[in-house]
């Protein structure tokens, strides 16, 4: 049995510094931002292995998140950033694992490229499955906070993950909202993503 990387095993230690709580003062101020927002996402820019997925997993502790990383597929075998006849190289593990699924659902082949608008179906697909997939979850758990249902749920997620693979819980999670997404993706149209996508007031109302 392999050991595990350090970077995963950053992730189980205690976190350093206060920058999770900088990062939650962000997005509340976002959130509550008066103007019309066009797009309510933000960059963490800096080197590798600096912190940055270490900063939002500690944030998801807090505050209820979704986890998705949708990191390009890395093939076993030789480095690809490395000579071809250089078959001793050292390629570092890309971590945490990605969300193999969902980016795949997201990037299709390029002969079945999609539009904008079938991209857009296919998001809401993704969101109404992915809520309606969540709020019989969190109201079975029944937490006292939101932070305790925070916490919870990212352990639940967490549980089970390794260097190369997310655990069960989540691969299972996301492989039922993808499951369901391709089903309402087959019958919605632009119609219809208004009146889904109501199943977020539903989850907000859990906490």
């Amino acid at each position: 049995m392999s050991l595990p990387s350090a970077a995963s095993l950053s992730f189980s230690q205690n976190y350093v510094g206060r920058d999770h709580e900088v990062l939650l003062k962000t997005i509340d101020r976002y959130h509550g931002h008066p103007d019309p927002i066009y797009n309510r996402s933000m960059s963490i820019v800096q080197s590798s292995g600096c912190g940055k997925s270490r900063l939002v997993d500690k944030v998801a502790e807090i505050r209820f998140t979704f986890p998705l990383n949708l990191r390009e597929a890395v093939w076993g075998g030789k480095c690809p950033l490395v000579a071809s006849n250089a078959s001793n190289a050292l390629c570092l593990i890309a971590y945490p694992p990605a969300d193999h699924g969902v980016r795949n659902y997201f990037t299709p082949e390029a002969e079945a490229a999609d539009t904008d608008y079938t991209l857009s179906i296919k998001f809401a697909s993704f969101l109404i499955s992915l809520f309606d997939k969540t709020v019989p979850i969190v109201n079975r758990v029944q937490r006292d906070s939101h932070r305790d249902m925070a916490s919870w749920w990212h352990g639940h997620l967490a549980q089970g993950r390794t260097d190369h693979n997310n655990g069960q819980n989540r691969t299972g999670f996301y492989d039922e909202v993808l499951s369901q997404a391709e089903k309402v993706h087959s019958i919605t149209s632009s119609s219809d993503i208004t009146s889904g996508l109501s199943c977020y007031s539903d989850l907000q109302e859990v906490h």
